[in-house]
């Protein structure tokens, strides 16, 4: 029953859309009317891809960037009508950074390329601040690179690492700094998780590793007053998703585990007065995971969304009553992954998603001050023809539900309502939608609309 399709929509839908081969939205801004993902597509052209929705997950424009070569999207940050995206290009031989800006309804979009003699990639954005790493500056193999921009202005870039490869993962904006979070392989062991702040001229305030002896991430980060809560990936106590809380000064408040199977890769983490939630996908295949923990980082509840595949979910949107994650499917669609889009309800249910068997455990987690060293970059900002056009893009939503009492493989062939993904349900459904009626016989009698 789970690969009946319908077309619904709602809360608890899944919605695909793509073509024949790799599509995937990797990051997504919440606006007033509008949702908007971007990501890359291998399928139409080799370009960055924004696609825009509703917040009933219906596709109101989708826009393919056009520029020359291969370019992709990593991060988006918005506030008010302003949109920032951000990733790479790859036009003139070497990689150089991506940076465009416009609104929510790609109304003249800028473009810019942040070049340096070697390569740049840019990770993510907030407020003023993008980051990701560069090899054209610093002190080794890669360094992290963080700017500051006003407007389309640079007003200061820093490389900051040591000998090894050091790369910065996510920022988000507190106070007037910049707290990042990323992993460094110059300070500790084979790969270390570290945290830092620099303020407002670039001067740095603090800057922290965490992990043991194992290859340890820091991935993603957000702030809930004046705690930093951090989700990484695990390499040295058995894998899985690392989740950790320190203060404004660096000091670790507490730190846990999340685990089912320990391959699970963290790629995106959000707060509201309830709970963090944290989103993912699994290193060796299979669907996506959502999860909330308590605001210490208690689990609350964990589901897969997605099929037996490869799927991720890559970008969270917290809004009143429901949850949305943009991401990518290799279970359902057209090609070999797609854009997805999934909403879920405040307890975590889709029509497509099964509780996921997390455990939440506190942990030891070791920490040290460092000192890396810093170097002022300059790179060469050009700006890049303005060039978007519509690709044609399938689309496909999976289906739609309401409270389930339970699974027919529980009590096979039990006679009752239930909706497209084969759950009985405890109710007549109160939205309007497909559900199927299952007979004495154990074969579907009808539908219902």
């Amino acid at each position: 029953m789970s690969t009946i399709l319908f077309l619904l929509s709602g809360v608890g839908d899944a919605f695909v859309w793509g073509t024949s081969l790799d599509d995937e939205i990797r990051a997504g801004v919440g606006f007033q009317s509008y949702i908007v993902g971007v990501g890359r597509s291998y399928s139409t052209s080799t370009d960055g891809h924004i696609l825009v929705w509703d917040y009933e997950g219906n596709l109101v424009g989708a826009y393919a960037t056009g520029i020359a070569g291969t370019d992709e999207f990593y991060g988006a940050w918005g506030e008010g009508d302003s949109l920032t995206a951000i990733g790479f290009l790859n036009d003139m031989g070497n990689s150089d950074a991506l940076l465009m800006k416009t609104d929510p309804e790609l109304n003249n979009p800028a473009f810019l390329a942040i070049r340096g003699p070697r390569a740049e990639y840019l990770m993510a954005a907030s407020g003023p601040y993008l980051v990701g790493y560069t090899d054209s500056w610093g002190s080794g193999q890669n360094d992290v690179l963080l700017l500051r921009f006003e407007g389309n202005s640079l007003i200061w870039a820093l490389a900051l690492g040591g000998q090894g490869f050091d790369c910065g993962e996510d920022v988000v904006v507190v106070g007037d700094d910049a707290v990042v979070v990323g992993y460094t392989e110059s300070y500790g062991f084979s790969g270390q998780a570290f945290v830092m702040r620099v303020g407002p001229d670039g001067s740095l305030r603090w800057f922290r590793t965490f992990g043991g002896s194992g290859y340890d991430m820091a991935l993603r980060v957000c702030v809930n007053r004046d705690t930093i809560i951090v989700a990484g990936k695990d390499g040295s106590q058995g894998g899985g998703v690392l989740l950790f809380a320190l203060d404004t000064l660096g000091t670790l408040l507490w730190a846990r585990l999340m685990r089912a199977t320990g391959y699970e890769y963290p790629m995106d983490i959000g707060i509201d007065n309830t709970g963090i939630y944290i989103s993912g996908r699994h290193t060796n295949g299979g669907p996506g995971f959502l999860l909330k923990t308590l605001p210490d980082g208690s689990l609350a509840w964990s589901k897969y969304v997605g099929g037996n595949a490869s799927d991720g979910l890559g970008s969270l949107i917290l809004g009143s009553g429901q949850t949305i994650a943009l991401g990518y499917t290799s279970s359902f669609g057209f090609g070999r992954r797609d854009f997805l889009f999934v909403s879920v309800d405040p307890t975590g249910y889709n029509c497509v998603a099964r509780d996921a068997g997390f455990t939440s455990v506190p942990i030891t987690l070791p920490d040290e001050a460092r000192s890396p060293n810093i170097t002022s970059a300059e790179p060469q900002l050009s700006a890049l023809e303005n060039s978007v056009f519509p690709p044609t893009l399938s689309y496909q939503v999976w289906c739609e539900g309401v409270d389930v009492e339970e699974s027919p493989s529980a009590v096979p062939g039990k006679p009752g309502i239930y909706d497209c993904a084969g759950r009985r349900l405890a109710s007549p459904p109160g939205k309007s939608g497909v559900y199927f009626i299952l007979g004495q016989d154990g074969k579907p009698r009808m539908l219902l609309k």
